[in-house]
């Protein structure tokens, strides 16, 4: 008991001196004020002239001024801060190198007193009872000695505090565990209060990284006891949690604690389902729908507040999606159900993202609620469809979205829009690469549809049925689709080309139109080949027509192409005819019979000499 009450003195003592320290340096700062501007002062020449007279005053105030921020080190924290907000880590070595002998002595007071009180619980010189309110008033000490050092010293009372937090929350949860003193929600009450402390001292401070610390320290609280308790009172916990955040945040604009709690809420969720028994009771329905509302709402005043976004707001808008998502999903009993709800958190994002464009006419937040909006309504389309169903409606849904991101592009930034709209493309033609596969294995080694198909990969000869048309079409109309929608696009692109004024709007709309034409075309180049597989009596006559049309499309590119020297013309030409002579070179040069390959060979040869007579250059 003694070496406690002279750890408390001695604590006591070291404050007091550090309170006197901290004067002593403000004394001195400001005499080194006083002492460089009359430096300045008495270096100045004096001035005969009245105009030189009227000019002597400015200048001791600006060279005083300068003077003043060089020997309070202003400039040297200007110039920090600005390295730190590069590196992070810098600014972490900053931190630690700042009063750091203060940052070690906290770590050994605290190995200190776990130390004293091990000791004591050993030699049993305090029973239970007496120990966790040691703890308590431990903690309860350094909270109130750290809040007023943070007066005079920021960093070492904030430090101080984090230790009093740190030791509440060591106390109550052997009083949970050990002694089954405190049953969990008293316990988080406590820790709760413990934070809103820290919360109003950072709000005091207008120190937006203790806020943060705080609120990170208060959901990572449960986590230790989550074991113990049931989830409705980890959710009520967190509900207040984020309330909090969100006044601090509509109150002073701190942007950063948002999503540290909406982390800390969707750990929880992801985990509390998996400990505990979920009941899908009104209590927990509440709170996960005022968990999405909240952070939805919260999060569009902040921006339309602001007029400006930053990544705190995107990820808010990102993080409030997949919560959406993860409970609708945990909630809902039938996938009809999964589908209207998601369906219905699509418009709201989509609302969400009107009101943000109407409000700030930012693009960025934009894309986000409306690429959450287009995601929420994918998901539920998935639940309801499948197969080259769902790629039919992908095909809709993302070409629809693509062809008006590629519309604005004029007005709004078209290198985002444009890129954006590639992006959502590529889904459904990632997807449609297994009904390719499907007709591809369907047609080989590429006999007609109803004929006697004889197998290549086997010795043994014997007759089988090939593929009829009607199995074929589910899986030929999705990729007619894609090349629609492609063409569509590359329309629209088109037309931003010929009415952009900028060269930067009309190069990125020409790229798009690039892009979209050629998957349009690549798909058209299969159609080609499947249709002609499909319907004509042999392969080798599927083979010499498909041929003989790419050979006529890449003839007409390369005549339109000479004649207007375009480059893409040019591109698209070169690539349909390298096609055309491999294909005759590598495969049918070796498989056809020699009355087709003369036939094949005389047509496409003709077909290609034909381009010296037919195309004609552009004359200057």
């Amino acid at each position: 008991m003694f070496g406690f009450l002279a750890l408390m003195v001695a604590l006591i003592i070291a404050v007091r001196l550090s309170h006197l320290y901290a004067r002593v340096e403000k004394l001195e700062r400001a005499l080194k004020k006083t002492s460089a501007a009359s430096a300045v002062e008495r270096k100045l020449p004096s001035a005969s002239a009245a105009g030189t007279e009227r000019t002597v005053p400015s200048q001791v105030s600006t060279v005083a001024t300068e003077a003043e921020s060089l020997s309070s080190g202003r400039v040297g924290v200007r110039s920090f801060k600005a390295q730190t907000r590069e590196n992070k880590v810098d600014e972490i070595v900053a931190w630690l190198a700042r009063d750091w002998p203060m940052k070690a002595g906290a770590v050994l007071l605290v190995i200190a007193v776990g130390w004293f009180v091990t000791y004591a619980f050993i030699n049993d010189w305090i029973g239970p009872v007496g120990r966790i309110a040691l703890g308590l008033l431990f903690g309860l000490l350094l909270l109130l000695v750290g809040a007023r050092r943070a007066a005079l010293a920021r960093t070492q009372g904030n430090v101080l505090m984090f230790v009093g937090a740190a030791a509440v929350l060591v106390t109550l949860l052997a009083g949970i565990t050990v002694y089954e003193m405190f049953s969990v929600p008293t316990a988080l009450t406590v820790i709760l209060a413990t934070v809103i402390f820290m919360a109003l001292q950072s709000l005091e401070q207008k120190n937006e990284a203790l806020a943060a610390a705080t609120l990170a320290f208060g959901g990572l609280a449960p986590s230790f006891v989550i074991s113990l308790t049931n989830i409705d009172t980890v959710f009520l916990y967190l509900f207040v949690l984020m309330l909090g955040s969100l006044w601090l945040t509509g109150k002073v604009g701190w942007r950063s604690l948002n999503p540290i709690v909406l982390a800390a809420i969707l750990a929880y969720s992801f985990v509390l389902p998996v400990i505990f028994h979920f009941e899908k009771t009104i209590f927990n329905i509440l709170f996960v729908s005022l968990f999405v509302a909240m952070f939805f709402f919260g999060n569009l005043s902040v921006i339309v507040r602001s007029v400006r976004v930053g990544l705190a707001e995107v990820a808010v808008a990102v993080g409030t999606g997949v919560l959406f998502v993860y409970w609708v999903w945990m909630l809902a009993t039938e996938n009809s159900q999964v589908s209207l709800w998601l369906t219905l958190g699509a418009f709201l994002f989509a609302f969400g993202a009107y009101v943000v464009f109407l409000r700030t006419c930012v693009l960025a937040t934009t894309l986000v609620y409306s690429g959450l909006a287009l995601a929420l309504l994918a998901i539920a389309t998935a639940f309801e469809l499948s197969g080259n169903d769902l790629l039919l409606a992908y095909v809709l849904e993302f070409g629809l979205a693509a062809a008006v991101l590629a519309g604005i592009s004029r007005s709004l930034s078209a290198r985002a829009t444009a890129a954006t709209a590639t992006g959502l493309f590529l889904l459904p033609v990632l997807m449609s690469f297994s009904p390719i596969e499907r007709i591809f294995n369907g047609i080989r080694p590429g006999y007609p549809v109803g004929a006697i198909r004889v197998p290549e990969d086997t010795a043994e000869i014997f007759l089988a049925k090939g593929p009829t048309l009607s199995q074929m079409i589910p899986d030929l109309l999705p990729l007619a689709a894609i090349c629609a929608a492609a063409l569509a696009i590359a329309a629209v692109a088109a037309g931003n080309v010929s009415a952009a004024t900028e060269a930067r709007v009309k190069f990125v709309n020409t790229v798009l139109v690039r892009i979209f034409a050629a998957v349009a075309g690549a798909y058209a180049m299969l159609l080609v080949w499947f249709l002609s597989h499909l319907f004509l009596p042999t392969a080798a006559m599927a083979v010499f027509v498909a041929l003989t049309i790419y050979t006529l499309f890449g003839i007409g590119f390369y005549i339109e192409g000479t004649r207007s020297d375009h480059s893409a013309y040019k591109a698209a030409a070169a690539v349909l005819l390298a096609i055309v002579l491999f294909r005759l070179f590598l495969v049918e040069f070796w498989q056809m019979s020699i009355v087709v390959k003369i036939i094949t060979f005389f047509v496409i040869g003709g077909l290609f000499v034909s381009t010296a007579f037919l195309a004609t250059r552009k004359k200057d």
